[in-house]
Order: C-alpha cells, then sequence, then structure tokens
C-alpha cells in the first residue's frame, strides 16, 4: 500500500466505519435490552480495543507516518469490539442470538438499499465486488477470497484463510458466531441490493463456499 493516502486508504476506512455503525447498533440493543453487565461490557472493551474512529475524516486523525499499521490496527479494534459484545450477549443466554440475527439483517439490509441507488448491477460478480465494498476482509493484500465459479447468473467463491479468528480468539469467542450472523448480513444487504439475486452458503467437507446466484 502507498505510503501517502489514497482512494485505497478511504475505501478501507470506510469499511471501518460501516463496521463501528453496526457496533453501535449492538451496544443500543443491549442497554435498550436493560442487560444488567451492559455498562460494566462497555467500560471493559473500551479500555482494552478503544474508542470507535469518530466523526472526523480520515486525513485528520490517521497516523500518516504508519498509513497500512493504523488502518489495520482500526480493523482488528473494530472487530474485536463486536465479538466481545457478541460474546458477552450470549454468555447470558444462546437464545440472544435471535436478536443478533436481527440487528445483522437489518443492518445489511439498510447497508443494501443505500447501495442499490450507487451501484449498477449486471451480474452475480458485480454484486460480489459491492460487497466488498462494505464488509471488512482484512487488507488487499491479505487477499483473502478466492474464486471459484464465475458465470452469468452465479458466483462462488471461497475463503483461503479465517483472519478473524484472531480477533474472535482475543475475547473467548466462538467464530461460528461471526460467520453465522454475517451470513444473515449478507443475505439481506444482496436482497435489498437487487431482488433479483440472492446469497448462499454451504459447507463442503468443512469449506466454507459462498454463492451469489441471479
Amino acid at each position: 500500500m502507498s505510503a501517502y493516502l489514497g482512494k485505497i486508504h478511504y475505501w478501507l476506512f470506510n469499511k471501518i466505519r460501516y463496521s463501528e455503525e453496526l457496533e453501535h447498533k449492538i451496544e443500543k440493543w443491549t442497554f435498550e435490552e436493560g442487560l444488567i453487565s451492559a455498562a460494566e461490557w462497555k467500560s471493559e472493551i473500551l479500555a482494552e480495543f478503544g474508542p470507535t474512529t469518530g466523526s472526523e475524516p480520515l486525513e485528520n486523525i490517521i497516523d500518516q507516518t504508519n498509513i497500512h499499521g493504523w488502518l489495520q490496527d482500526k480493523i482488528n479494534r473494530s472487530e474485536s469490539r463486536i465479538a466481545a459484545w457478541i460474546t458477552n450477549i450470549l454468555t447470558l443466554t444462546r437464545d440472544y442470538k435471535k436478536q443478533l440475527i436481527d440487528i445483522f439483517s437489518s443492518d445489511g439490509f439498510e447497508k443494501g438499499t443505500r447501495a442499490k441507488d450507487i451501484y449498477e448491477i449486471n451480474s452475480p460478480f458485480d454484486a460480489y465486488k459491492v460487497i466488498n465494498d462494505y464488509i471488512l476482509e482484512g487488507m488487499p493484500c491479505d487477499s483473502v477470497d478466492r474464486p471459484l465459479v464465475k458465470e452469468d447468473d452465479k458466483y462462488s467463491w471461497m475463503s483461503t484463510v479465517c483472519i478473524h479468528s484472531p480477533n474472535w480468539q482475543i475475547v473467548g469467542g466462538d467464530i461460528q458466531h461471526f460467520y453465522d450472523l454475517r451470513k444473515e448480513w449478507l443475505a439481506s444487504f444482496i436482497k435489498a441490493l437487487d431482488k433479483g439475486y440472492s446469497f448462499n452458503v454451504e459447507y463442503i467437507e468443512g469449506t466454507r463456499i459462498n454463492t451469489i446466484s441471479k
């Protein structure tokens, strides 16, 4: 990545901000639900992972002597905060997963609706590219996704490595919750982006295969 701020850095920063929007919704729900430990969780999470990036523009807050490192750090902190919130919530009862699914689905639909007015979608691959303008999937140099099928009515891919696990392990969380909730987010996002498309995940010999179909 460039040593100077460029389009790719703002692209990554926007994705961090999208992640933080979801994070705030999860946090807000814990207080609205009246979870007795919510204030304690928030204090512990902020102490360990720091606050969100706030509302200042990127150029005002980034360490321009370490652009790559700063962005990677913010990605990890955002993912770790979300992992901590979810892990704490589900420690109380697994029944809360339904509410978390609703939060992820709503956020995905909201962002998909927003994206619908910005992007032109002519193929499942176009939809895949839009997804990656919204979700955190490491740094561009990580090259996580491997395409499997690219057709006019179908695009499938797998992840070559799970880059999210360390951020869940650090809070003692179960990474499967992340993938279950992200699946719901992606399905809602794609539905809002274009009603003619759908998203699905299947596991083949332990490998997660993601598919967008027309």
